[in-house]
């Protein structure tokens, strides 16, 4: 399991554990597993952004999407929010496969990204503040990452932190509803995979 951990003040970092039954961990080495490479704003000894993790198996490789910061030198203000990504083989030793600058969320964090792969295509959904639930798709699990063009952008509007499951021939979509009350309640729907490239989620009967 990676999970994000926090240390005094607010430095966020990636952190490893394992168990035999789900219920009890136990942390693998003293420190971070991941932190962002030489491209990302990170410190150990302040506020940092490096959290959300997730992770996706392609053949032997195991890749992590993380929520992060990237240095831009001569910007105002000189960073972007990007999503981070690291590689590994044995889930221990983690490689920096760099970033993925998605045009929707430059400006405000791409929190909870998501990957997976379907027909050869590899899809990243994570939430954009502005829209809700919103899709990329690249060639390849690492690099040329791209957000879907407008009219195919959000699957779901106005909520958050969604995940993808397949079962079976069936995909499902799990997300974070925000009521007009401040209360926020977990939901899973079906995911529809249309032919035209629009992704959509349905309520389950």
């Amino acid at each position: 399991m990676l999970y994000t951990g926090v240390s005094y003040p607010c430095c966020q970092c990636i952190g490893l554990a394992k168990s035999k039954d789900l219920f009890n961990w136990k942390r693998i080495g003293d420190g971070p597993v991941i932190t962002p490479g030489e491209w990302g704003i990170w410190r150990s000894d302040g506020g940092a952004d490096c959290r959300d993790p997730s992770m996706l198996k392609v053949g032997d490789t195991y890749y992590c999407y993380y929520t992060a910061v990237r240095k831009v030198e001569g910007a105002d203000p000189p960073h972007e929010f990007c999503v981070g990504i690291s590689s590994s083989k044995d889930l221990i030793n983690w490689k920096d496969e760099g970033f993925a600058r998605l045009e929707t969320s430059l400006k405000t964090p791409p929190e909870s990204p998501f990957a997976v792969e379907k027909d050869g295509k590899f899809y990243l959904f994570y939430t954009s503040y502005k829209f809700g639930t919103v899709v990329a798709v690249s060639d390849h699990p690492a690099k040329g990452w791209k957000d879907l063009p407008k009219d195919k952008l959000v699957t779901m509007a106005g909520i958050s932190a969604s995940e993808v499951l397949k079962d079976g021939d069936d995909w499902y979509i799990s997300l974070i509803s925000h009521a007009q009350n401040a209360l926020h309640f977990f939901e899973i729907r079906k995911l529809i995979w249309h032919d035209d490239g629009k992704i959509t989620a349905e309520v389950i009967d």
